[in-house]
């Protein structure tokens, strides 16, 4: 199984060919982040790190294995939270996410 960190993003993140530059550091990277698409990845944990991604609107993580929605409070953009297919039992910490048009 697979945990959802920082670390998993930004790996994501250079091997689909986003736009990165040199000079960019991975704390850069993971700000600016806007979009994160990790469909069926076994992911079965959020990880709290992954925070740094505070410019995420859009998250799709539908067909994993992931049992609770947690550590996105820090998601304030986010309009769209894509979870089908997951073994979700709990949902909590998205009191922040006022901007959630679709879950």
């Amino acid at each position: 199984m697979v945990k959802l960190t920082s670390e998993v993003i930004l790996r994501h993140a250079q091997n689909k060919g986003n736009k990165l530059r040199n000079e960019d550091t991975p704390d850069v990277i993971l700000k600016r982040l806007t979009h994160l698409n990790l469909p069926e990845k076994s992911i079965d944990e959020i990880g709290s790190d992954i925070s740094i991604c505070s410019n995420l609107s859009v998250i799709y993580l539908y067909d994993n294995q992931i049992p609770e929605i947690k550590n996105l409070d820090f998601a304030v953009n986010l309009t769209h939270l894509y979870l089908q297919n997951n073994q979700l039992t709990r949902i909590q910490g998205l009191t922040n996410c006022t901007s959630i048009e679709k879950l």
